[in-house]
């Protein structure tokens, strides 16, 4: 009986000690079966300083780094020559994200994380060029800044003067990062400089705000069919855009045709799914504090269509967009894109209409660019009375708010045309403000 006494203690131990070995070679069986993680630093390529990808990737690396700090993941930014630069340096590994424009060729391996906002292409030329610069034709035989080699920029500038027929030789190009290219322009070296931009670009502003150089048209920002459509016809992931009147100020004084793509945040293939869906995440997340650094990131739009963007989009930032989709979607997604496209096929009807419905709000909004400007010119005509004066205020007042009824009544959008009108009309209330200050006040009663 003592014998038995001893030996099962010693049983119960030798159980308890293989059942320990089998959890632990399954915990290690489990972790030697886990997917590769993301690498521990993630370089983002960005922009030349001055360029429109410079403050924005450095405000998007700052975002994805903080949000993935739990996973041991930092996120760098890392200056380029833009576009290319970047998509080059994605090939070759030497960059994991990057900020392109939807037009720039790529490999097989790249993805798109985010499709952020526009990019305009501005050309500023010099007022005194000699001879004068009043289409884009004439840019012949004239000394023009198309942007840093590599750089977005270039590749577009140098797309649209091709489309014009201004091939190499009609024109001297000078391949120079924005701000040298800014300083040339003032400096009288070159006589047109091209940007490509979200609206209100710094470079551009400083430029036409400043005086002697302004804003070339591309063509009729209003006419169907004008050289708008054909380049857009001409060089793929285009769309035609219109910069609009006072902008910049009080520049341009009329709209301007131009024509935009959209920019990318755009990543390797092999990253992590988990990971991307987490940066997708943290990129909407903190839309507000991406815009504190840019103001461009207040555009960002939280959509993924497929077919507006040159690069497939990362099964993790397509999980993140789905996050929200019934299974019944995903069940029946081949046969609800057919009727979709069938659906689509014939919708150019429901296309047209809201064509004219926008250009019909558009222009509501230029009716009011007008009557300020009316305002405006009155007072740049000559001295006011006291009571002129408060008679104006009143009247902008008064447009403030039928502009936002009409606002509210969807009748207005609320986009950049609308706050270019708060701008354009607070401006004007300043000036007028301004003006009042300078009288000589009232006699006492």
């Amino acid at each position: 009986m003592l014998e038995n006494r001893q030996v099962a203690p010693w049983g119960k131990v030798l159980a308890v000690s293989v059942a320990a070995l089998v959890l632990v070679a399954a915990a290690v069986a489990g972790w030697l079966s886990m997917p590769a993680r993301s690498p521990r630093r993630l370089a983002l390529g960005s922009g030349e300083p001055g360029g429109s990808y410079h403050a924005l990737g450095a405000a998007v690396a700052d975002v994805l780094g903080k949000g993935l700090a739990s996973r041991g993941i930092t996120v760098e930014a890392v200056p380029s020559l833009g576009s290319a630069d970047n998509m080059a340096r994605l090939q070759r590994g030497e960059v994991d994200l990057a900020l392109v424009q939807n037009d720039t060729p790529g490999a097989a391996s790249v993805r798109t994380i985010a499709s952020l906002y526009d990019e305009l292409l501005h050309i500023v030329v010099r007022d005194d060029a000699d001879p004068p610069i009043e289409t884009v034709f004439d840019l012949r035989d004239h000394v023009v800044a198309v942007g840093a080699e590599g750089s977005g920029t270039a590749t577009l500038a140098t797309r649209v003067l091709d489309h014009f027929d201004l091939h190499d030789g009609s024109f001297e190009d000078v391949h120079v990062p924005i701000e040298q290219a800014v300083r040339m322009l003032e400096e009288d070296e070159v006589d047109a400089i091209c940007v490509v931009a979200g609206l209100r670009s710094a470079a551009v502003d400083r430029l036409v705000d400043g005086g002697g150089a302004r804003l070339l048209s591309l063509g009729d920002p209003e006419a169907i069919g004008s050289s708008l459509d054909g380049l857009r016809l001409g060089i793929p992931f285009l769309s035609r855009s219109t910069i609009p009147a006072r902008t910049y100020g009080r520049h341009p004084t009329a709209p301007i045709g131009t024509v935009s793509v959209r920019a990318l945040l755009v990543c390797r293939e092999s990253l992590a799914d988990d990971d991307v869906a987490e940066m997708t995440r943290q990129l909407f997340r903190n839309k507000a504090r991406l815009a504190e650094g840019d103001p461009v990131a207040a555009r960002l739009r939280e959509s993924h269509e497929a077919a507006d963007v040159r690069f497939p989009y990362h099964d993790g930032a397509i999980a993140y967009y789905t996050r929200h989709r019934p299974s019944f979607l995903v069940t029946y997604a081949e046969s609800i894109s057919l009727i979709l496209s069938v659906l689509l096929a014939g919708g150019s009807g429901a296309f047209a209409l809201r064509e004219w419905l926008r250009r019909k709000k558009k222009n509501r909004i230029d009716v009011y660019y007008l009557a300020i400007d009316r305002i405006a010119q009155s007072l740049e005509a000559g001295a006011a009375t006291r009571e002129q004066l408060l008679a104006k205020r009143r009247e902008l007042d008064e447009l403030r708010r039928d502009a936002f009824r009409e606002l509210i009544a969807e009748r207005l959008e609320a986009d950049e045309s609308f706050t270019i009108f708060q701008d354009f009309l607070q401006s004007e209330v300043a000036e007028i403000d301004r003006l009042l200050a300078r009288l000589p006040p009232e006699p006492a009663a």
